[in-house]
């Protein structure tokens, strides 16, 4: 069975666990899009999956408690594109592999994604996590810069 992937339990898909491939849609995300789709398909207990302008697919679904769902997914490569349009009418199997950014594990970001730091007296200066996908406090703490700094005083 084909495998749909989501990195985070979206209320849109409510808990079902296979869908049905009805069709496959061109999209391009710009400054007309409506926000109430992007909401939609973007907005996760906790959060919201950014998408940046360009050129994607929607994906419609049906799941198997027959509830329907569309997901927005980037249009390349074009093979990506290809392996969908051929799999209109199969099942795929969900799962939901819920992503575990850098900084909720952090002891110094503690759950934020930037920090302000002082400057002795003369100002801050704010630092961004760029650490985003699948990181544990020991491999966030090996390439995070500001948490090296922070070790070495």
């Amino acid at each position: 069975m084909n495998t749909i992937r989501f990195s985070h339990d979206y209320p849109k898909l409510h808990g079902q666990t296979s869908a049905e491939l009805l069709a496959v849609r061109p999209l391009k995300i710009d400054a007309h899009t409506p926000k109430e789709l992007l909401e939609y398909d973007t907005t996760y207990n906790g959060g919201r999956y950014p998408l940046r302008s360009g050129d994607y697919i929607q994906l419609i679904f049906l799941g198997n408690l027959r509830i329907p769902f569309c997901t927005i997914r980037s249009a390349y490569p074009e093979s990506k594109v290809a392996y969908y349009c051929r799999s209109v009418g199969k099942t795929f199997e969900i799962e939901v592999r819920e992503v575990v950014r850098a900084y909720d594990t952090c002891k110094f970001f503690q759950g934020e994604s930037q920090l302000i730091l002082p400057l002795g007296g003369v100002g801050a200066v704010e630092v961004q996590c760029e650490i985003c996908s699948d990181a544990t406090p020991d491999n966030c703490a090996k390439r995070c810069v500001f948490y090296q700094r922070r070790a070495a005083k």
